[in-house]
């Protein structure tokens, strides 16, 4: 008869529990932190989403200056980050002696941090600031170089406020002196702002820039108009010949502000040295009915930026008809061509 024998259970390996238990210490030991740095951390996100940043810097703050063995999520320099763009959104959220620069700040802000909960937060702010403020307590030479900046940034309302901001650089600028940027800024609100109420008084502000602008450039003295007729009583009106190869642009200043444009004459000549003694019954001619009374005047060339400008103050009646002819004199000195 055969006969099995079962071996016997030795003794328990003591060793074996012993590495077993202290693993699962050690282990819960570097978990368990872990995952409270998990819970504290987006504890403390959720607050920075809501754009909490008091609460939220509250928070961040033991995670970025503590230590943690098992950071695999970067937490520390995670909490550090977002505690310095919440301390930089507190800074620009406190009212400032000089809106402007709260304004430059709120941009400089979102050039910086992008995107995000706080950027949307100081998109909303400055678009407040900018529409309960006055146009002319913004508009500082600073910010008015940095208007494409701001409107990029989606910081100014683009239909309501930003042409009356743009209205208020043009003036800022012509006050300075900065005639080019005046005229860029008023030709931007006409190019983009056409069908807005303040087109007239921009068209009035950009006709005496230019006039200016072309004072300063050293213009010619634009002779007066001679009387060629009557007209009916309560208005005036002005007849231009352009004997030219040049395309004019005609701007009247006074009373009302008109921007016209004269088509060059192809066939005519330039003159040396004199002008005809005649005006050549040559070239297209234009007729505009004016509001009676004194104009300033300017004629520049459209086609050639090389030909000098020319102003003039014209006083025109009530009633009357009034010719003028405008042709080239080129100069025989290395100066720029001369209009008439």
């Amino acid at each position: 008869m055969v006969t099995s024998r079962h071996p016997s259970p030795g003794p328990p390996n003591r060793w074996v529990d012993f590495l077993t238990v202290g693993a699962a210490v050690v282990a819960a030991a570097l978990l368990i932190p872990y995952l409270f740095d998990v819970y504290r951390y987006h504890r403390a996100e959720s607050a920075y989403q809501a754009a909490d940043c008091e609460t939220a810097i509250a928070r961040f703050r033991p995670q970025a200056e503590g230590r943690s063995f098992l950071d695999f999520n970067n937490f520390q320099s995670r909490s550090t980050a977002r505690i310095q763009a919440c301390e930089a959104f507190l800074a620009i959220r406190s009212p400032a002696p000089d809106p402007s620069l709260q304004m430059l700040a709120h941009s400089d802000f979102i050039n910086r941090y992008l995107g995000g909960p706080l950027v949307t937060a100081v998109r909303e702010q400055a678009r407040a600031l900018a529409t309960n403020i006055p146009p002319d307590s913004l508009a500082v030479t600073a910010l008015c170089d940095r208007l494409g900046d701001l409107s990029t940034n989606q910081l100014i309302p683009d239909d309501s406020t930003l042409p009356l901001l743009l209205q208020a650089c043009g003036q800022t600028y012509w006050d300075e002196g900065q005639l080019e940027a005046a005229i860029a800024a008023y030709q931007q609100i006409l190019r983009k702002y056409a069908n807005h109420a303040i087109v007239p008084e921009v068209e009035t502000a950009l006709a005496k820039v230019l006039l200016a602008q072309a004072k300063a450039e050293g213009a010619g003295e634009l002779g007066d108009p001679g009387l060629s007729g009557y007209a009916t009583d309560g208005v005036t009106v002005v007849e231009i010949r352009n004997n030219s190869p040049e395309h004019m642009r005609v701007i009247f200043s006074g009373p009302e502000t008109r921007f016209e444009e004269i088509a060059p004459c192809e066939e005519c000549q330039t003159y040396a040295r004199e002008g005809p003694a005649e005006c050549p019954n040559q070239g297209p001619v234009q007729r505009f009915i004016l509001k009676p009374g004194d104009y300033e005047v300017l004629v520049r060339s459209i086609s050639d930026p090389f030909v000098s400008p020319f102003t003039g103050a014209w006083s025109l009646d009530s009633g009357s008809e009034y010719n003028s002819c405008f042709f080239l004199i080129t100069n025989p000195s290395p100066e720029a061509d001369d209009a008439e």
